[in-house]
């Protein structure tokens, strides 16, 4: 059964989570907040980890303690706020070190430039992006809606784009 792990896969992810869980794939989500199977919105079982991402040093061993518990990732979905870039740096080398076959896709918000000059990927990496952008209703930009991004994201994990773009970008 293929292993993904979804960092940030609670919130605006909800929807894409659900997916992969009704997939057959095994889901483990990182949060700041244990998921259960009693909470509403979640109708399959998940595997929760639980951690804020801000501290490098708890994120990497947390996500080392589950894959010493039960192997690699096959696929990892990263959306992490860019106040969290030394983490994100962090999970990146310690992939491409241990995991190599493992494909990332990083999420990225309308502030994605300010990640490309501190993303030194390593050239085992297969790494993937998803850029959101926004939509427009009547003449009006807007920010995309939940169902939007978790679309978005399942799309691009199941077309296996080297990049892709949720919405439109300016």
């Amino acid at each position: 059964m293929e292993r993904i792990l979804l960092i940030g896969g609670t919130g605006m992810l909800l929807g894409a989570t659900t997916y992969f869980c009704s997939k057959n794939k095994e889901v483990v989500v990182l949060a700041r907040n244990k998921l259960t199977s009693n909470n509403q919105r979640i109708t399959f079982p998940i595997k929760s980890l639980v951690c804020d991402y801000h501290h490098t040093e708890k994120f990497i061993s947390i996500i080392q303690d589950e894959i010493k518990e039960k192997g690699a990732f096959d696929t990892i979905v990263i959306w992490m706020h860019s106040s969290a870039k030394s983490s994100l740096v962090s999970l990146l080398s310690f992939i491409d070190e241990r995991m190599p076959k493992t494909i990332i896709y990083h999420i990225k918000g309308s502030n994605y430039s300010t990640y490309n000059d501190l993303l030194q990927v390593g050239s085992k990496l297969i790494y993937r992006e998803i850029i959101l952008g926004s939509q427009t209703e009547n003449g009006i930009k807007r920010w995309l809606t939940n169902t939007e991004i978790s679309d978005g994201v399942i799309n691009a994990l199941t077309t296996e784009a080297n990049c892709s773009v949720v919405g439109y970008l300016e």
